[in-house]
């Protein structure tokens, strides 16, 4: 799917979200990456973040929804409709997942005393040793994500 932009999509990580962003141009392409690596070089050299990597202060970018009509957890493959099978975003790695395959939980990366869900099996079943969430944790939210009221509003009908 990135072929469709002629290399002039990026993506651009932080710890509360994660994008994928389009250039115009290959020059604004250009431009922008130069002033984002600047700013990342000023963060990266700050006693607040010293000896992260970049994967443990960036939230997951989320796979665009038209990118996939089905679960891309591998041993899934459901078909995602409007009823029964809705898409969720693993708060891991981004991927476009089922309920089903969503109802595991991690502690967020730098805010260990919250956690985030829906993730999906495969990111918990890599990760859960080190992240294990809190059995009375909060829910960690980003502050924009109407994804995460539609989950918990769906789990709630759930029951």
């Amino acid at each position: 799917p990135m072929q469709k932009y002629n290399g002039r999509a990026f993506e651009i990580h932080t710890s509360v979200k994660s994008i994928i962003v389009y250039a115009s141009d290959m020059k604004e392409k250009a431009e922008w990456l130069l002033a984002l690596n600047r700013c990342f070089q000023k963060v990266q050299n700050s006693v607040l973040y010293s000896g992260k990597t970049r994967y443990e202060l960036s939230a997951a970018v989320w796979i665009p929804d038209d990118w996939s009509d089905y679960c891309m957890v591998d041993d899934c493959k459901r078909k995602f409709n409007s009823l029964t099978t809705r898409r969720h975003h693993c708060r891991w790695c981004g991927k476009l997942i089922c309920s089903t395959c969503g109802k595991y939980k991690l502690a967020h990366k730098i805010h260990s005393n919250s956690m985030v869900k829906p993730v999906c099996k495969e990111c918990y079943n890599r990760h859960h040793m080190r992240f294990r969430a809190n059995t009375n944790a909060n829910l960690y939210h980003s502050g924009d994500d109407e994804e995460d009221e539609e989950y918990r509003d769906e789990k709630d009908n759930d029951h």
